[in-house]
């Protein structure tokens, strides 16, 4: 014989759905009151100087979009700031290499600059000394000595030509001074006149 499914259990199941239709009604028109509710906050914490406008209404997701606008933006400052901080650290960077590099190089032009001197100054007192001992050479063969030039500086104009043992004999003692010193010799300053005398007659080859 056969069974035919009972009435009452099929109301039984209906009436279960209904009930969690309703439940479920009731449960999101809560959440959508809790949404809609206003939040006793003052308007004026919305004020910013990054112009984010307020919430339209003090409700919680709005409020929630809201800050969350401003940890965008703040996060974009503080990038926008790493990258100004990180130009003026390179910046800084290559400023000191470049200032280095140039120092390095008035370093460089100077040491240049002095080998260039020394070289000189050595030429100019080996063409001294040949000078020097061309004259002993002309004085042996009773020659005229030549006049020798200074090595520092220029020879005054008024300072007395040099080209016999008379001529050293007649200068006085600052201009005994003044061609010693143009000639780069060493001399001791306390030295008496006719010492200096005797060392420029031999300098020049007489």
């Amino acid at each position: 014989m056969a069974r035919y499914p009972s009435r009452r259990g099929g109301r039984r199941r209906r009436r279960s759905s209904r009930i969690a239709e309703q439940g479920q009604q009731q449960q999101g028109q809560q959440e959508q009151g809790q949404q809609e509710t206003l939040l006793p906050i003052d308007q004026e914490l919305f004020e910013n100087s990054v112009n984010v406008p307020p919430p339209a209404q003090l409700t919680l997701p709005l409020v929630i979009e809201y800050q969350q606008q401003l940890s965008t933006i703040e996060t974009q400052s503080r990038d926008a700031n790493f990258k100004v901080a990180a130009a003026l650290a390179t910046s800084n960077v290559m400023d000191r290499i470049i200032s280095r590099f140039e120092r390095n190089m008035e370093n460089n032009f100077r040491l240049v600059n002095t080998r260039l001197n020394d070289m000189n100054t050595n030429l100019n007192r080996f063409q001294l000394e040949n000078r020097f001992a061309e004259n002993r050479r002309r004085v042996a063969l009773q020659l005229p000595p030549l006049q020798v030039p200074f090595i520092v500086g220029e020879r005054p104009d008024n300072l007395p030509v040099v080209n016999t043992v008379a001529d050293v004999s007649e200068l006085n003692r600052d201009q005994i001074v003044e061609y010693l010193t143009g000639y780069g010799v060493d001399f001791d300053p306390n030295a008496d006149d006719t010492d200096l005398r005797r060392l420029l007659m031999l300098t020049v080859g007489f």
